[in-house]
């Protein structure tokens, strides 16, 4: 069970925790985190981009665009970005009007109260392709220099922001090259440099939750490969990333000698007549075997996984049955996996290019911000219900003191135990880390200890503050899990 940090103070401290931005030392963990970021979604083909965001067809994310993205059921956005193809390559300084532009997309999210998981993705393969001893000092001085920079920008961003130092490093690699262990040096060196430049910023970034991807991002690669992780100066804040893409189901586009294209998925889906393309090795078992594997190496130790992609392609180059049947394959894949994921305390992000047309994944059309496959979202949220594996529930671990305040579960309510010096009434605000107002309301009071009841509301992190006359207490960054 996971304890929360309940920090007290005084009235004054209130109106200073409210009055701007919070440099705290001591942000969530990870595994809180992750418990709260509920299905995530890929804004791909466009920060990533190198140069031009624009340049692959799709418009620059707009406020409207991520309002939908969260009024649709998404906890999360992923946002893939370039950085190298903005930078300065004489003095490494990224453009500040980059920057600039990173940040509006960032900030309509947590605008709409969505995590953010800011990347350093593809970008021309100045680090993905460069996973060897040859390039290592050229890639890890650029590592350090980005990322200090990143960080420093938006070092006062809280919690909801999370850092991703690669995309899916060596994966442009041919299919077999050896990925052994002065390779997994390699990469560890530029995911060590990375974590180490980010920490160096202070502030929150001392806390942050930063994620860490493993050799191409490949479930059974990290599993037999990345056996060695790493270090963090702080514990608990760390994340691993892989991606999952079974490859003739989700991506492949035309037979090959070896093996064809795979149209259907699911027992309930498969073909009696057109059995060739029934799915074979790639099934639920399947799903759920590398799932646990995921588990076993990384949740089970606490340290949360995000499936920083996953998808696959909807053939709509198909006709008649063979379409409906691929079509209802698709939905019932992607329902599974996220309930999947989901019971093994893996965070799902869905990935989205925004194109529209045969052999994509879109669930958004970008252009006019709206819903483009709405069964493909239903599919999605169904499978989101599923619970996260190792919710928990409010435990606070500092002991009751006079004029504070802690709190313990009951009922399912959250029951505060706050000693007042006076009957009468008071007034409870419960906020957001961001001072916005979720709930509140009065109560009666009696000279001593009460106990002051809370109505259910969504999980989260928030500031609970109860006041009376001249004296007044919190409890700041308190994870509450309501049933």
């Amino acid at each position: 069970m996971k304890h929360c940090t309940l920090l007290f103070s005084w009235l004054g401290t209130v109106f200073a925790f409210f009055a701007g931005p919070v440099f705290s030392q001591d942000l969530p963990t990870a595994k809180v985190i992750a418990q709260q970021m509920g299905v995530c979604w890929n804004i791909g083909n466009s920060l990533e981009v190198p140069k031009d965001p624009l340049a692959w067809g799709n418009p620059f994310p707009t406020k409207q665009l991520i309002d939908l993205v969260k009024a649709s059921g998404f906890g999360s956005i992923r946002i893939p970005c370039a950085w190298d193809s903005h930078a300065d390559q004489s003095t490494g300084t990224i453009n500040t009007e980059w920057l600039s532009q990173v940040k509006t997309v960032i900030d309509y999210c947590i605008d709409s109260d969505l995590f953010v998981v800011l990347n350093s993705h593809w970008d021309g393969g100045w680090l993905e392709e460069s996973i060897t001893t040859a390039k290592q000092t050229e890639v890890n001085k650029k590592q350090k220099n980005y990322w200090t920079q990143i960080a420093t920008y938006f070092k006062s961003y809280d919690y909801h922001l999370l850092f991703a130092g690669a995309n899916e490093p060596a994966v442009q690699d041919p299919y077999g090259t050896e990925f052994g262990p002065d390779r997994i040096s390699v990469l560890n060196s530029y995911l060590q440099t990375f974590i180490d430049a980010v920490r160096s910023t202070g502030g929150n970034n001392a806390t942050r939750t930063l994620i860490i991807q493993g050799p191409r991002a490949d479930i059974e690669l990290a599993k037999s490969a990345w056996t060695t992780l790493p270090k963090d100066n702080v514990s608990g804040r760390l994340m691993a990333e892989l991606h999952f893409y079974p490859y003739q189901w989700a991506l492949m586009e035309s037979d090959a000698e070896w093996g064809k294209v795979f149209y259907y998925w699911g027992k309930a889906n498969l073909s009696t007549t057109d059995t060739e393309r029934n799915t074979t090795w790639c099934d639920e078992a399947y799903v759920d075997s590398v799932f646990t594997i995921l588990k076993r190496l990384y949740v089970d130790k606490d340290m949360p996984v995000l499936l920083g992609e996953w998808g696959a392609i909807k053939r709509t180059n198909l006709t008649g049955d063979v379409l409906k049947r691929h079509i209802q394959s698709r939905l019932t894949y992607y329902q599974y996996v996220v309930s999947a994921a989901r019971s093994r305390g893996i965070i799902p992000a869905t990935w989205d290019a925004g194109g529209m047309d045969n052999n994509t994944f879109t669930i958004f059309n970008r252009k006019n911000a709206t819903v483009f496959d709405q069964d493909l979202l239903n599919a999605i949220m169904t499978g989101a219900k599923t619970p996260f594996y190792g919710n928990v529930s409010i435990r606070p671990r500092t002991p009751v003191q006079p004029q504070s305040v802690s709190f313990s579960v009951k009922n399912n309510a959250v029951l505060a135990n706050w000693f007042s010096h006076s009957s009468g009434v008071a007034q409870v605000t419960v906020k957001n880390l961001q001072g916005r107002t979720i709930w509140s309301g009065t109560v009666e009071t009696v000279t001593g200890m009460n106990g002051i009841r809370i109505p259910s509301m969504r999980s989260g992190l928030v500031v609970v503050r109860i006041a009376q006359k001249n004296h007044a207490a919190e409890g700041k960054y308190c994870f509450l899990k309501m049933h």
